[in-house]
C-alpha cells in the first residue's frame, strides 16, 4: 500500500480512471489516506430524484447536506436534479413526470405532506452546500411546484464555482429568473411547452447581458416544431440587453432550433470566435422553411420589408460568415444551400460535420454531387465525424460515385451514412462476378482506408417516389425492408485478406455487430444487440 501511495499524482490519478466503482469502494476501505484521494471520484456526480417510493432516503440524503459536513458537499462537480416531488409516482409517467393520458393519480399521502415541508427546511441549504459543483443538468418534473424552482435557482446563484447549466424548461411551473444567476460560461435551455415560455426568454436575455464570460448557447425544443414562431426566438431578443459599449461576447459554441437568426452588425460581433454551429428548422426570410413570424410580431402587411429585421436568409447566413472569416470547426444543420458549399470551399479544418438533409427537392442530387465533388476536398484530412442523413435516397448516400473520397477520409472516428436499398445485393445477386453490394463495398472502405474509425453507423433513407407524399404504410415497409437487406448483407459479410481489424458497427440505431474471426481466419461481423429490434 505504501508503494502506492508513494506514486507520482499524476500516475495515481491515471490509475483511479481505470478503476470501476466496485473496485474505488474496496480500495477507500483499505486506509483513510487513500480514502480521501478516491473521494474525488467516487462523489464527482451527485443526483437527486425524489418520487413516493423512496421518500425516507431522499429526505434523509437532503437533510444530511443541509446539516452536516460530507465529502459530497466538497467533492462534486457534476449535479443532476430531476423530479424534487416527494409525490412522484414513477408509474405514472415518463421519466420527465407526464402523466399517461387517461390515467388519474391518485391524491397526495399524509407522508408526502410531511416529506414537501421537509424540503422547505432542507431544500436550499443541501443544494448551497455543494460548493464545488461546476455543472448542473435540471430536469423538472411536471409536479414541481413554483416554491421549488426559485429556491433551486437561489441555491445556484450561491455556487462559486458553477459555469455550465443544462436545463430541460418544458415542465417549469415558475419564470425561473436566470437572471439571478452570474458566472456562467455555457447555458442550454431545451423545450418550449412551458407557459412560462416568454417570461424564461426575457429574463434568459438579462442573464446574457450580464454574463460576459458567455461561451456556449444552446436554445433547442424536444417537440414538434410550431409553425408560428414569435420575435422572442430571434438572436435580437437575446442580445437586446447586452450594453452596446462593452466588448461583445467570445462565443465559441452556438446551438439554435426553430428561431430566427438575424446575421447583422447588431449579432455578428458576438459571433467573431465561433467554432461550433449547430442549426435545426431555422426561419427563413426567403420563405425556404415551414416556419412564419406569428401575427401581432411584425406588421408584414403594411411592411413587407419587415420579416427581415428578424431573420436572414440560409444563404445570407453562410456568405456572412465567410465573409467574417469565422471558421467552424463543427457544424450541424438541416438545409443545405449554395451559399454553404461555398462557405465550405472558403477555408480548411472542419473537424465535426452532421448534416440532416430533407427539403431539397428535384436539385438535391446535384446540389449532393458539388458537395462531394468539391465542397468536402479542403476538410478530408481533418475531419472527424462525418453524419450524412437524408430523408431521402439519392446521391447523398453513399455508393460508388463517392466511395473514394470516403476513403480519403483517413482521421474520421466517427462515420455514420445512409445506403440505396436497390445497391445491397442479395445472396444470389452476389454470385454475379459483375454485381457490387454496396454494403461490402462501405465495410471495406472503412475497415482498410480509415483505421481510426470508432463509431460506424449504416442506415437507410426513403424511396424517392414516397418524397411527394403517399401511402405511409407502403414508406414505412420500404424502410423495414431496407433494414432487412442491410441486416442480411452484413451477416453474411467477409472481410478482404488485407484486412486486420473490424470497426463496431451499428445498424439504423439498433442493431450492433462486433468484428470476430471465423473458422477460416476470415474477419466477419457477429451481432451482439439486439436480434430483432424495431426499425
Amino acid at each position: 500500500m505504501s508503494l502506492l501511495l508513494a506514486l507520482a499524482p499524476e500516475l495515481m490519478s491515471i490509475i483511479i480512471e481505470e478503476l470501476d466503482m466496485k473496485d474505488i469502494k474496496g480500495l477507500r476501505l483499505t486506509c483513510k489516506q487513500l480514502s480521501g484521494l478516491l473521494a474525488a471520484r467516487v462523489f464527482r456526480l451527485f443526483s437527486i430524484n425524489l418520487d413516493k417510493n423512496k421518500i425516507q432516503e431522499d429526505i434523509s440524503k437532503l437533510r444530511t447536506l443541509a446539516t452536516e459536513a460530507c465529502a459530497v458537499s466538497s467533492e462534486t462537480v457534476e449535479l443532476n436534479i430531476a423530479s424534487l416531488s416527494p409525490g412522484r409516482d414513477p408509474q405514472y409517467g415518463f421519466a420527465a413526470g407526464e402523466q399517461w393520458i387517461g390515467v388519474t393519480e391518485p391524491k397526495d399521502s399524509l407522508e408526502v405532506t410531511v416529506a414537501e415541508e421537509d424540503m422547505k427546511v432542507y431544500l436550499y441549504d443541501a443544494l448551497s452546500s455543494l460548493k464545488s459543483v461546476r455543472t448542473v443538468r435540471w430536469d423538472p418534473c411536471v409536479k414541481d411546484k413554483a416554491w421549488i424552482f426559485n429556491t433551486v435557482l437561489d441555491a445556484l446563484r450561491t455556487l462559486p464555482n458553477l459555469r455550465s447549466l443544462h436545463i430541460n424548461i418544458n415542465h417549469c411551473n415558475a419564470e425561473l429568473r436566470l437572471d439571478k444567476l452570474i458566472g456562467l460560461q455555457e447555458i442550454s435551455l431545451r423545450g418550449t411547452k412551458t407557459q412560462y415560455y416568454g417570461q424564461i426568454m426575457e429574463h434568459f436575455s438579462r442573464m446574457i447581458a450580464n454574463s460576459p464570460q458567455l461561451t456556449s448557447i444552446v436554445i433547442a425544443s424536444y417537440y414538434k416544431h410550431p409553425s408560428l414562431l414569435s420575435t422572442t426566438k430571434s438572436l435580437h431578443h437575446l442580445f437586446q440587453y447586452y450594453p452596446q459599449d462593452a466588448k461583445p461576447l467570445r462565443l465559441r459554441s452556438l446551438s439554435l432550433e426553430t428561431y430566427c437568426i438575424p446575421f447583422d452588425q447588431i449579432t455578428m460581433p458576438h459571433l467573431k470566435y465561433l467554432t461550433s454551429l449547430t442549426l435545426k428548422n431555422i426561419f427563413d426570410t426567403s420563405g425556404g422553411s415551414s416556419l412564419h413570424l406569428a401575427q401581432g410580431t411584425q406588421n408584414s402587411e403594411s411592411n413587407p420589408n419587415e420579416e427581415e429585421r428578424f431573420g436572414s436568409t440560409q444563404n445570407e447566413i453562410w456568405s456572412m460568415l465567410a465573409q467574417a472569416a469565422i471558421q467552424l470547426e463543427e457544424i450541424c444543420v438541416d438545409q443545405v444551400v449554395s451559399n454553404f458549399l461555398k462557405y465550405l470551399e472558403s477555408y480548411s479544418g472542419l473537424r465535426k460535420l452532421k448534416l440532416r438533409i430533407g427539403r431539397l427537392g428535384r436539385h438535391s442530387d446535384q446540389i449532393a454531387s458539388h458537395f462531394y465533388e468539391s465542397a468536402l476536398n479542403n476538410h478530408l484530412t481533418s475531419l472527424e465525424k462525418l453524419d450524412i442523413v437524408p430523408r431521402y435516397e439519392g446521391l447523398w448516400c453513399f455508393g460508388a460515385h463517392n466511395q473514394t473520397l470516403i476513403s480519403k477520409c483517413t482521421k474520421i472516428k466517427e462515420l455514420h451514412m445512409c445506403v440505396i436499398s436497390p445497391q445491397i445485393m442479395s445472396e444470389a445477386d452476389t454470385q454475379e462476378p459483375s454485381t457490387t453490394d454496396v454494403i461490402k463495398l462501405f465495410i471495406d472502405t472503412v475497415a482498410i482506408c480509415i483505421p481510426r474509425i470508432e463509431n460506424f453507423t449504416i442506415s437507410a433513407s426513403r424511396q424517392q417516389e414516397t418524397r411527394k407524399g403517399g401511402n405511409i404504410r407502403l414508406a414505412a415497409n420500404y424502410m423495414v425492408s431496407a433494414k432487412s437487406k442491410i441486416l442480411e448483407s452484413v451477416r453474411r459479410y467477409r472481410a478482404p485478406p488485407s484486412c486486420r481489424q473490424l470497426p463496431n458497427l451499428i445498424i439504423a440505431s439498433f442493431n450492433t455487430f462486433v468484428g470476430q474471426l471465423d473458422e477460416q481466419g476470415e474477419f466477419k461481423y457477429r451481432e451482439t444487440r439486439p436480434l430483432d429490434a424495431p426499425y
